[in-house]
C-alpha cells in the first residue's frame, strides 16, 4: 500500500484516493509497503532506489535521479480461521468460521524530481502499509468480538532528500495520514450467546489529518556496502464519527420506539507507534546487492481503544410494559488491546541478470504485537515467517516489477482468554442508568492464519535520462 503527484497529475492522484487503503497486521501492519520491498522480504532500508524509499527510507530517495512517475497496485487477502471452544456447561457447541472477505486491494502513487540539482531529490507520494480487509458471519462464534472490520490508513506527503558528501545523505519526510475505521459487531443484553439478546452495533470514525516527520539516514562509504536508518513517530489518532445500535429481531424489540438509534458524535482515541528501521546492505560483486535489516515497533503504548464521548438514547415505546424510560448509555468503551512491542529480521536480495532483467527473494521473521490472552478474530497476529519473491524488467524509460509474497503465522489454541462480551446492562427499572460493561469470556478457541500477497509496480521516466541509472549495483 504506497504514493502521489504535482500539479499537472492532480486528477491522476485524486483517482487514486477515491480506491479504499487498509491497515492492520504487526499490531495493526501485516508488511511494509513497495512491490519490490515485498519481493525482498522487506529488507529495503539501505538498499532503497526507488519511491518507496519515501516509506522505508526518506534519504534513500538521493538514489533516485530526473524525474520518474510511479504507480503500484497491491492485493492482500487473510485466511483466518477460527474454532470457538464449544461450552458443554450452557449446552453450546460452535461452528468453525473463516474470514469471507475478498483479497482487499491496494493503490500507491509517486512522483519525484531532482529540478537539475546533483545532490537533491524532491517527491510526493500517496502510499499506506499492506493489510487484508476482515468479514465474518453475522451469527457466527465471534460475532461479539467482530462481524465485519476496514481500517483505512494512508499518507499524502512531501519528502526532500540531500547528499550532504558522497558518502552521506540525509532525508525528511512531511506527511499527512489519514484514518478512518468501519467496524461491525454485536452486544448483548443478557451475557449470553443467545442471539435472540443481540444488538447488532456499528460505528464508523474519521480522523481526517494527522501530521507526521519522518527521518532517513543514509550512509555510502564504499560501493560495496551502504547503512540506512528511518524514524516515523507515534501517531495517536482522535477519530471522530457515529455509532449505531440496531435492534431489529432483539427480543426487546416491541418495547422500542423503532429499531435504529445513532450517536452521531463520538470520538475514537488510539495510538499507532513509533517504528525504528536499520539495514546493512553488501553488493559483493556489482550485480548482486543482500541486505540485513532489522525494524523496532513500539505497540505497547496500543493499551486499549476508547470510544468515549459516547451519548446513546434508545427511546422506549411510550405503551412499553417494562422500560419506564429511554435507554441511555454515556459510558466510555475500552476495546481490549494490550499489545506488546515487536522485533523483525529481514534478508534480502536482488541479482541483475543483465541490463534489463533482475530477479528478486528474501525472508523474514517478525514477533508477535498480541498477547494469546488478547488474541482476536479482529486482529489474527501470532510470531510469523514470511516469504517473498519477484522480477524486474527495465526498459530505461519504462521499468515493470511484480513480487509475490506468503505470510505464515503460528497456530494458537487459546484457553485463558481475556476478550469479553460487550454487555449492555440495563437496569429496567432505571434505563436511563444503563452502562456497556464485560460480558461472558468469548476468546478461547484454535486460530490458524496466512496471508497471500501481490504486487505490481508501473515506474515512468520522464524528460532527460541521468546517465547514470539509480541503482546503487551499477
Amino acid at each position: 500500500m504506497p504514493h502521489i503527484k504535482p500539479s499537472s497529475l492532480a486528477v491522476i492522484l485524486f483517482l487514486g484516493l477515491l480506491l479504499p487503503v487498509s491497515a492492520d497486521g504487526a499490531g495493526y501492519y501485516f508488511s511494509d509497503a513497495g512491490t519490490r520491498a515485498l519481493g525482498r522480504g522487506t529488507a529495503f532500508i539501505a538498499s532503497a532506489d526507488d519511491l518507496s524509499a519515501q516509506y522505508y527510507n526518506p534519504a534513500a530517495l538521493v538514489r533516485v535521479r530526473g524525474n520518474q512517475m510511479y504507480y503500484s497496485l497491491s492485493a492482500v487477502d487473510q485466511y483466518v480461521y477460527f474454532d470457538r471452544n464449544d461450552e458443554p456447561e450452557e449446552d453450546l457447541t460452535f461452528d468453525p468460521i473463516y474470514n469471507q472477505s475478498p483479497a482487499f486491494l491496494i493503490p500507491a502513487f509517486s512522483f519525484s524530481s531532482d529540478f537539475g540539482l546533483p545532490d537533491t531529490t524532491f517527491a510526493l507520494g500517496f502510499f499506506s502499509p499492506f493489510a487484508p480487509d476482515l468479514t465474518y458471519p453475522a451469527d457466527g462464534a465471534q460475532r461479539y468480538v467482530l462481524i465485519d472490520s476496514l481500517i483505512w490508513q494512508f499518507a499524502v506527503g512531501a519528502t526532500v532528500a540531500h547528499r550532504i558528501t558522497d558518502w552521506l545523505a540525509v532525508g525528511i519526510g512531511l506527511e499527512s495520514w489519514f484514518l478512518r475505521v468501519e467496524q461491525q459487531l454485536a452486544l448483548t443484553m443478557a451475557e449470553s450467546d443467545d442471539p435472540s439478546y443481540d444488538i447488532d452495533v456499528g460505528f464508523k470514525v474519521w480522523d481526517k489529518f494527522k501530521p507526521v516527520l519522518s527521518l532517513g539516514l543514509l550512509l555510502d562509504p564504499s560501493p560495496a556496502w551502504s547503512i540506512g536508518l528511518s524514524m516515523r513517530p507515534p501517531i495517536r489518532w482522535q477519530g471522530k464519527g457515529s455509532i449505531t445500535a440496531d435492534f431489529e429481531g432483539h427480543i426487546f424489540e416491541d418495547q422500542l420506539d423503532g429499531t435504529t438509534f445513532i450517536d452521531d458524535d463520538i470520538t475514537m482515541l488510539l495510538n499507532i507507534p513509533i517504528i525504528l528501521r536499520g539495514g546493512v546492505a553488501l553488493r559483493p560483486v556489482p550485480d548482486l546487492e543482500l541486505e540485513t535489516a532489522m525494524v523496532y515497533e513500539g505497540w505497547s503504548s496500543l493499551e486499549q481503544v476508547t470510544i468515549t464521548d459516547l451519548d446513546l438514547t434508545v427511546k422506549a415505546n411510550p405503551d412499553s410494559a417494562l422500560l419506564t424510560d429511554d435507554i441511555v448509555i454515556t459510558n466510555d468503551v475500552e476495546l481490549l488491546a494490550g499489545y506488546r512491542d515487536t522485533f523483525s529480521l529481514r534478508m534480502g536480495g536482488e541479482y541483475d541478470l543483465d541490463d534489463r532483467y533482475s530477479v528478486r527473494a528474501g525472508a523474514f521473521y517478525e514477533t508477535s504485537a498480541v498477547p494469546p490472552e488478547n488474541q482476536g478474530v479482529g486482529l489474527v497476529d501470532t510470531n510469523k515467517f514470511g516469504f517473498g519473491a519477484g522480477a524486474s524488467v527495465d526498459l530505461r524509460r519504462f521499468r515493470l516489477d511484480l513480487s509475490l509474497a506468503r505470510l505464515q503465522l503460528a497456530s494458537r489454541d487459546i484457553t485463558d482468554s481475556a476478550l469479553r462480551q460487550l454487555w449492555l446492562k440495563v437496569d429496567l427499572s432505571d434505563p436511563s442508568g444503563s452502562e456497556i460493561t464485560d460480558g461472558k469470556v468469548v476468546g478461547n478457541g484454535h486460530f490458524t492464519s496466512h496471508l497471500d500477497m501481490a504486487s505490481l509496480a508501473a515506474t515512468v521516466r520522464l524528460g532527460h535520462l541521468p546517465d547514470t541509472g539509480p541503482s546503487p549495483r551499477e
